[in-house]
């Protein structure tokens, strides 16, 4: 058996489904834009930077490392004049950023970089289109 459908049921349809139509197409631009958006290099940063901060171990290999950075751009500051007071001056800030290092206080400085990383992250906005 056939159904018989109206002219104007018809038409119902085709309304309908051009609504239905033009619904699924801006939400497709809508993900589009949310994925492009989530591949620029500075989201990929910014939520990189964020999963580290979280993660107590890396921040305590951060700062180790950071502090020994700037120790030995002091310690080749100081050796470049080769003189033994320049030689002592640099033994000494090595050895005080390995007990910096070891010391309780790395935790406070970790804990303060990332306190002031989580408030930076909050006052940021993200990418504008």
């Amino acid at each position: 058996m056939t159904t018989k459908i109206s002219y104007t049921e018809l038409e119902l349809g085709i309304i309908a489904l051009r609504a239905d139509k033009l619904r699924q197409e801006e939400e497709l631009k809508q993900l589009f834009r949310e994925v492009v958006n989530d591949l620029h290099p500075s989201v990929i940063l910014k939520s990189t930077i964020h999963k580290l901060a979280e993660n107590k171990e890396w921040q305590i290999e951060l700062t180790k490392a950071g502090i020994n950075l700037g120790s030995n751009l002091i310690v080749k500051q100081l050796i470049k004049g080769h003189t033994f007071k320049r030689f002592i001056g640099a033994a000494l800030v090595e050895l005080a950023s390995v007990v910096f290092i070891n010391n309780q206080s790395a935790t406070k400085v970790i804990a303060g970089i990332s306190k002031l990383m989580h408030l930076n992250g909050h006052n940021t906005s993200d990418v504008e289109e």
